[in-house]
């Protein structure tokens, strides 16, 4: 259908089936895929009709790229779009036949995902949503921008379908002592379990799962999290504490299932240990001001939200203040890295595919373009800046014994970030190790490495805060 150079990254049918409406970039290259994708109509025989606009959201960090849907009445497509600081997700609705878009979630508290699907009347829209630590169903007035939430009582999925009476909805819904499940939820009533996949769960020793929220000490923000507490926790008596950094850095962690590789709360909280997982600013499901929040101030807002929820934990005599551990992967890695320069209250910590040094990452990735948006220039000419919020600027400072985790084909994160960690940890005393995978990207994807990974990582932590 499509031909010459251009890379097709997503399309949908038009509701009469004579031409779609598709997303393009110039190359595969994922600098172009985030800096110049186009929503275009194109015929059957792959002429481009007419370029609708250039702001498409195709953000590495919000997975594969935006839901294209047309309106069964063939009038308007909707997507998603970049905010004006091209930072933050945004829903839009365009006309088919060109115009100017329409974003009807513009002020909504929370954050617009993947899944987007019209209703049958060609004004609703079915959208997936983070709101906080959950995911919702929304059923969106695409005129007035009202705002109707469904299967309220499922607190979290990955995916879901609709009917097209909009009267069933089908979810892969979790709980916080459950991997996914199919549940129906017909006519606004209680979700009913449609499977259950992994019956052997129940028998697993896993802790409790809820939301916390505390104030931010810098400006009297709410900034929310999830706390994860060992089974037989008993409030009053502190536990030793893994703290918890989600990647992105507009990841966010989610008061559910959290039981895999990459969400390891039920892990760490079975080892007897308490789990913090915060979602400092710069996180989604807050809404588009709060994503932008740590613009040109990766280190210093979303750090400090980390440091007042620890506190907050502390001050209720949860967590113990002489047992903390800091982790995380990718920005996690970055935010643990820099954490471990700005205190030494932690007796442990995890750097697993980190970004050391900012001033040159995006020189040397597969990925360039997002740190321009955040950091408000391109990587000659925000250097200064860049550099001051390096950890590697600031290592002489840390004392924290951390192992060091890296895949040897990372194009994300490069393997020397990792590498320039570990041996400036060891030139200054510090006790460290480093574990390369061979062959992994910036996700390990091979099951014996996943766990290989886990059990050292937990190793880890018992070494530095199970001994007295």
């Amino acid at each position: 259908m499509t031909n010459g150079e251009k890379h097709v990254l997503d399309f949908t049918w038009a509701p009469d089936s004579a031409r779609f409406a598709v997303t393009l970039s110039p190359t595969p290259a994922l600098d172009d895929v985030f800096l110049h994708p186009a929503l275009v109509v194109m015929d059957r025989a792959g002429k481009i009709e007419r370029t609708l606009t250039d702001n498409v959201c195709m953000s590495e960090q919000f997975g594969a790229g935006p839901d294209l849907a047309w309106s069964p009445d063939g009038t308007a497509i909707a997507y998603n779009a970049f905010s004006p600081k091209r930072i933050a997700r945004r829903l839009a609705v365009i006309p088919a036949g060109g115009g100017e878009p329409a974003y009807p979630l513009k002020t909504y508290p929370g954050t617009p995902y993947e899944k987007i699907m019209w209703a049958s009347d060609s004004r609703h829209l079915w959208v997936q949503s983070f709101e906080r630590t959950r995911n919702r169903v929304l059923r969106v007035d695409t005129v007035k921008g009202a705002v109707e939430r469904f299967a309220d009582e499922v607190k979290n999925f990955w995916a879901f379908t609709v009917s097209p009476d909009g009267r069933t909805i089908v979810l892969g819904g979790e709980t916080g002592q459950m991997p996914p499940n199919l549940f129906v939820v017909q006519d606004r009533g209680k979700p009913s379990s449609l499977t259950n996949l992994n019956p052997q769960i129940a028998e697993l020793r896993l802790g409790d799962v809820r939301e916390v929220e505390w104030k931010s000490t810098r400006d009297g923000q709410l900034i929310n999290g999830v706390l994860v507490t060992p089974p037989g926790f008993q409030p009053g008596k502190p536990f030793p504490t893994i703290v918890e950094l989600h990647g992105g850095p507009q990841g966010m962690w989610w008061s559910s299932w959290l039981g895999t590789y990459l969400s390891r709360g039920q892990y760490y909280a079975s080892n007897d240990y308490l789990v913090f997982l915060p979602n400092p600013r710069g996180s989604i499901g807050m809404g588009e001001e709060f994503v932008e929040a740590n613009e040109r101030d990766w280190g210093g807002g979303d750090y400090q939200d980390v440091m007042d929820g620890i506190d907050s934990l502390i001050k209720q005599t949860i967590a113990d203040p002489n047992r903390l551990a800091v982790g995380g992967q990718s920005y996690g890695g970055y935010l643990t890295a820099w954490t471990t320069t700005q205190t030494n209250r932690f007796r442990a910590a995890v750097v697993d595919c980190g970004v050391i040094d900012l001033e040159t990452f995006s020189l040397t990735n597969d990925l360039a373009a997002p740190l321009r948006y955040y950091f408000g220039g391109d990587e000659i000419r925000s250097r200064k800046l860049l550099a001051s919020r390096s950890p590697l600027a600031h290592i002489e400072r840390c004392k924290t014994p951390t192992l060091v985790l890296h895949g040897e084909k990372d194009e994300r994160v490069p393997l020397y970030h990792g590498r320039a960690w570990h041996k400036g940890l060891k030139l200054l005393g510090v006790a460290t190790e480093m574990v390369v995978y061979p062959g992994e990207g910036h996700v390990l994807e091979k099951r014996s490495n996943q766990l290989d990974e886990m059990r050292r990582v937990l190793a880890w932590y018992d070494k530095y805060l199970k001994r007295p």
